[in-house]
């Protein structure tokens, strides 16, 4: 029984948003589209002339092309983490204190920053 009654409640429903649709359509006013005559599109031509911005862009493109210069040895006390409240595996390294949790993970050479995410 109260399957049928949402039904008919649903039915109801349907039936007064139709209304309404239709009172909306009626009430607004008909108008018809203007006609619009195509232009052909101008073609604009500008002479670019070499400035001391486009000249610094290029330096930068330039710049960037070249390959990234191989990391600096690092000294061997910085190469970890301090582990007090924290532990060193084969594969990473971590340490822990009041307010945060730092892992020092080892990555494969050539690995990029954009290869690597992480998720907290």
């Amino acid at each position: 029984m109260e399957y049928s009654k949402k039904q008919e409640e649903k039915k109801k429903q349907e039936e007064e948003t139709k209304k309404l649709k239709e009172e909306e359509k009626k009430s607004k006013p008909e108008t018809a589209p203007v006609p619009t005559e195509a232009k052909p599109a101008e073609a604009k031509v500008e002479k670019v002339v070499p400035t001391e911005d486009n000249k610094k862009d290029k330096e930068e493109k330039e710049e960037s092309n070249k390959p990234t210069p191989p990391p600096k040895p690092v000294d061997e006390k910085f190469k970890r983490i301090s582990t007090y409240n924290g532990d060193v595996t084969d594969r990473y390294t971590w340490g822990q204190g009041v307010l945060d949790v730092t892992v020092q993970v080892v990555l494969p050479p050539g690995t990029k920053t954009k290869m690597v995410s992480s998720q907290s």
